[in-house]
């Protein structure tokens, strides 16, 4: 900070708490023509810092401020303005009662160093450079992908369940049927079953598929329910299908399998039917 904004700082600060005679007026005119919008800035600012000093001030006793506050409020002004601008918000700090005086002097402190942080400065520009982090190495094993249960495990832990029937398929005089065999599994209770098959001709899903109807004693018997369609592959080893029935079975008496068209129909003419096998009851 140079000696004339120095010194202006000294001169405003005296006239924010009671005023100026007409020589140090006209001094302060000038050095605010000299310093620009900045010193006007100052001013007004001090203005507002006394309005508010003179508030607080109504409600405060009047006491002299103690000498070590006006030793630190000194030093702290050397630190950051300079000698001559801890001198100026000392000396007007002393004019003022205690506790109007500790805001006054925080006024002045505050707006000198306000004028010191407005002085330009040497910018220092870095350039940032970002690197990828690379992970550590995890010593945790990735978890394994969860396997869905096999139909061949579910089966055996249906028929481990109360209330499971098992009954063994018949094949009829179809030519698909003639080697075939396996059985029925099936849970009323849980509505839930599963078909073996061993021996059953491959199909061809493009040309044809089988399906399952279950013959349901509640029911009308030219309605069975269908119990989803299905494939075999090649028949050298032991087929498992689900039973999907559609719609709930009040009382299975018969489970028979037909060849139909691919996607299976809604009602069955019973022209291919190549393997049955009657429910206990």
């Amino acid at each position: 900070m140079s000696s004339r904004e120095e010194r202006l700082l000294e001169l405003l600060c005296d006239e924010s708490i009671g005023g100026l005679p007409p020589a140090e007026e006209a001094e302060v005119r000038a050095l605010l023509q000299d310093s620009g919008p900045r010193g006007a800035w100052e001013r007004h600012s001090l203005e507002r810092a006394a309005v508010a000093v003179a508030v607080a001030g109504s409600v405060c006793a009047r006491e002299t401020m103690p000498t070590q506050l006006i030793a630190r409020i000194e030093q702290q002004g050397i630190q950051a303005l300079g000698v001559a601008a801890s001198v100026s918000v000392v000396r007007s700090a002393r004019r003022w009662p205690v506790a109007v005086g500790w805001i006054a002097a925080a006024a002045c402190l505050m707006l000198a160093g306000s004028s010191w942080l407005l002085r330009p400065r040497e910018v220092i520009v870095t350039k940032t450079v970002l690197v990828p982090a690379i992970a550590p190495p995890s010593s945790a094993t990735p978890s394994a992908t969860p396997v869905p249960p096999r139909p061949e495990a579910e089966r055996e832990d249906l028929l481990a369940r109360e209330g499971t029937e098992k009954t063994d398929w018949s094949p009829t005089k179809e030519d698909v049927a003639k080697s075939a065999a396996g059985d029925v599994v099936w849970n009323q209770t849980q509505q839930r079953g599963f078909m073996r098959f061993h021996g059953l001709a491959k199909n061809d899903p493009s040309e044809s598929q089988y399906q399952l109807w279950i013959f349901d004693k509640t029911r009308d018997a030219r309605y069975p329910v269908d119990g989803g369609v299905f494939d075999v592959g090649d028949g050298s080893h032991d087929v498992i299908v689900p039973i999907h029935a559609r719609i709930p079975v009040g009382e299975p008496v018969l489970f028979a399998v037909t060849v139909e068209k691919p996607g299976g129909v809604v009602v069955s003419k019973r022209e291919h039917i190549v393997l049955t096998s009657k429910a206990r009851g």
